[in-house]
C-alpha cells in the first residue's frame, strides 16, 4: 500500500514543480498573497489588523476584505493615508488605489435577536387597548405584541 502513496506524492511534487502547471501557479500566487499580507498588515492601524485580509493586487488596485461593515467603514476612513504609506513603503506593487469589500469569515456566528418579553400585566393592557381601537392594523399589532409575554408574572 506504500507504493501508490509514494507515486501519488511524486506526481503531486512534479505538478507543483512544473512552472506551467495550474497547481504551481496557484501555489506561487498564494505565496505572493501571504507575503503581501505580512507586509501590509503592520501598516494598518492596530484595531484593523485582525480584521483585514489581502485578496490581491491587480492593475494598481489593492483589494482588501474585512469581516464586517464596521471595519470596512474604518478602513475607508484611513484609505488615503494607507495608499500614501503603500506607495512609500511598497513601491514595487504600484498600488494607486484600494478597494474594500465585506466578506464575513467562514463559520462566523450570526447574532440572533431574541424578542423582548413583556409582563402579563402589560399584555393585558395591550389587549384592552386593542379591543378599544377601531384601526384594524393597530389592533393586529397590539394583539401580536400581547402574545410576547414572560412565563412568570413578576413585573
Amino acid at each position: 500500500m506504500a507504493g501508490p502513496d509514494l507515486t501519488e506524492k511524486a506526481k503531486l511534487q512534479r505538478l507543483m514543480a512544473n512552472r506551467r502547471s495550474p497547481l504551481h501557479q496557484l501555489l506561487v500566487q498564494s505565496e505572493q498573497l501571504s507575503r503581501l499580507q505580512k507586509q501590509v498588515t503592520p501598516l494598518l492601524p492596530a484595531e484593523l489588523q485582525q480584521h483585514v485580509t489581502i485578496a490581491g493586487v491587480r492593475g494598481g488596485e489593492l483589494l482588501l476584505l474585512t469581516d464586517s461593515g464596521v471595519w470596512a467603514s474604518r478602513l475607508r476612513q484611513v484609505q488615503a493615508e494607507l495608499i500614501r504609506t503603500l506607495k512609500t513603503r511598497l513601491p514595487a506593487y504600484g498600488i494607486e488605489q484600494v478597494s474594500v469589500k465585506v466578506r464575513p469569515r467562514a463559520g462566523a456566528k450570526k447574532t440572533v435577536r431574541k424578542a423582548n418579553l413583556i409582563s402579563q400585566k402589560n399584555a393585558q393592557l395591550l389587549e384592552e387597548e386593542a379591543r378599544q381601537t377601531k384601526d384594524e392594523g393597530l389592533k393586529r399589532v397590539l394583539l401580536s405584541l400581547a402574545r410576547h409575554t414572560k412565563e412568570d408574572d413578576d413585573t
